[in-house]
């Protein structure tokens, strides 16, 4: 089961945008092989693990996907990673 919650927030009470998927901590994301065995996918579309970790947060709050934030390995490159897993 999938679940998704969203956050509303008055502009002037608190600038953040926490519409959508807030990710208030940062998730496990790998996929299972055949042979039952843990892939951890995103370690191959990121330079380092600070960058992978920094945009699966941002993942959060900087949705949907859009082509700008695929540039510089930013956080929609988390969608792209996850749709070609789940293709594969």
């Amino acid at each position: 089961t999938e679940s998704q919650f969203g956050i509303g927030t008055r502009r002037e009470g608190f600038p953040w945008n926490l519409s959508g998927t807030y990710v208030q901590a940062t998730p496990h994301v790998y996929s299972i092989d055949a042979e039952g065995n843990e892939h951890h996918f995103l370690a191959q579309y990121y330079r380092s693990t600070q960058e992978m970790a920094s945009n699966l947060f941002r993942k959060g709050y900087q949705w949907p996907f859009h082509a700008t934030r695929m540039l510089d390995f930013g956080s929609s490159l988390v969608d792209l990673a996850i749709y070609r897993e789940s293709a594969a």
